[in-house]
């Protein structure tokens, strides 16, 4: 008998033909270059001040270019959190447009979550 938890958990459990969180990485620096000065600005400082998102501010201040952030974001909070935390940093500055949404997209259905 399943139930439908079971359910989720197998469909979530079935691997996906398609790569985007295996992409994340170039995903998060489409996004990263997306974003202009100030949204940037706004967005480190959330990394520095605020606990939910905090990276420690020696990793934000020696990045050098967007790539160097993208690198230190993934170091730090690994592939799906870093997911999660840039999907919600963008919600805060806010970049909820559909440049956003059609790179977020198929990632966040990878692993089951939404916008």
């Amino acid at each position: 008998m399943n139930s439908r938890r079971d359910t989720e958990i197998q469909l979530h459990d079935i691997p996906s033909n398609g790569s985007a969180l295996r992409n994340w990485s170039q995903t998060l620096l489409q996004i990263l270059n997306e974003l202009s000065d100030d949204d940037l600005k706004r967005m480190k400082y959330d990394l520095k001040n605020n606990e939910e998102y905090r990276i420690p501010v020696s990793l934000i201040e020696r990045t050098e270019n967007r790539a160097d952030l993208a690198d230190s974001m993934l170091k730090w909070w690994g592939k799906r959190q870093s997911v999660l935390n840039i999907r919600d940093l963008m919600k805060k500055i806010p970049r909820n447009d559909d440049v956003m949404m059609d790179l977020f997209t198929p990632v966040l259905e990878e692993i089951g979550e939404t916008w």
